[in-house]
């Protein structure tokens, strides 16, 4: 197999955004807090986000590179269908409808760079909903 890497730029005018905010997880301060009160699997909503191996694209000979790949990274909203643990690990069976998107790749071999993330949604006094 070869390297895997992935790159995910952020545009300027949000990086103050995200930083003002702080608007990511550090799961480190309160490891023992989530391993020990996992939020319920029908909380929120799902995301699966990753690289897959079938969107792959190689080109070349050209700007002096004999092979360039290209990755696309794709996303979706999902849930969860089966949730078993197996020699101290858990699994996470999700599902992909192709009936209403036929760009939802056939397969998810190879998938590489992502995760399955759990987007906590939390309501709002004045209505609407606010990411937890």
């Amino acid at each position: 197999m070869g390297p895997d890497l992935s790159l995910i730029v952020i545009p300027n005018n949000l990086l103050g955004t995200l930083q003002a905010l702080k608007s990511f997880f550090n799961i480190s301060l309160k490891r023992e807090e989530v391993v020990s009160k996992p939020l319920e699997l029908d909380l929120g909503v799902w995301v699966l986000f990753g690289f897959i191996g079938q969107n792959t694209v190689t080109e070349g000979p050209r700007n002096g590179y004999t092979t360039i790949k290209g990755f696309y990274g794709h996303f979706g909203f999902t849930g969860i269908r089966n949730y078993y643990e197996q020699k101290g690990y858990d699994f996470f069976e999700v599902g992909a409808n192709r009936k209403f998107d036929k760009t939802i790749p056939t397969s998810f071999g190879g998938t590489s760079g992502g995760g399955l993330w759990q987007v906590h949604l939390m309501p709002l006094d004045a209505g609407g909903y606010k990411m937890a």
